[in-house]
């Protein structure tokens, strides 16, 4: 286990969490659907089974892949809920946990710890993705008094995501901060900028 630090040129920041996240492949989970489109919980736990005896070093759902925007709130529980009983003992769950409302964020930030989750995943809501100031508000108001490791995802499917500045400044004001997941076109501009 080692600390996790954030190189940026001649800047580092180092985050205060030392080995809270998995080294290797994290699945992300596809949530299945019954015929009756309800969740298949049963298929659910077999494919973090599955996750687990492949070699995964862990699991996150429910994120953007999982088809989260389709789930109601309730869904979201039970997903999480079914995954953290599956995944007990056998391996590390991350628990998504974006929404563009802070209340249901730190819900589901609750939740996760609850459920004995390693850390969160929270997306920066598209509306703010210009806005420095309401990024770095956004993510202090949803970590606020919390201890779980917090990843960000910089999703931007049309463009190079969050400016490095602002990466930065949430790496100095979140305690949290454990991580980025970057999905951005081109990926190659935060990659060539940060190391992890």
């Amino acid at each position: 286990i080692r600390d996790r630090g954030l190189f940026l040129g001649s800047e580092s920041i180092y985050m205060t969490i030392s080995g809270c996240l998995p080294q290797g492949i994290v699945s992300v989970l596809q949530i299945p659907f019954s015929r009756d489109g309800k969740i298949d919980t049963k298929c659910l736990a077999h494919l973090v089974k599955h996750a687990a005896v492949s070699g995964a070093s862990g699991v996150m759902a429910p994120v953007v892949a999982s088809e989260v925007s389709h789930l109601s709130l309730d869904e979201r529980v039970e997903v999480v809920c079914t995954i953290a009983e599956a995944a007990a003992n056998k391996i590390p769950l991350i628990v998504g946990a974006s929404s563009s409302s802070v209340s249901e964020c730190r819900k589901f930030c609750r939740l996760a710890i609850q459920e004995g989750a390693i850390a969160s995943l929270v997306a920066v809501p598209p509306a703010l993705r210009d806005d420095a100031d309401g990024v770095l508000q956004f993510f202090a108001e949803v970590t606020a008094g919390s201890s779980l490791p917090l990843l960000i995802q910089d999703l931007d499917w049309n463009g190079s995501g969050l400016p490095m500045d602002t990466i930065i400044q949430l790496g100095q004001k979140l305690p949290v901060f454990a991580g980025l997941k970057i999905e951005t076109v081109p990926a190659a501009v935060s990659y060539t900028h940060l190391t992890l």
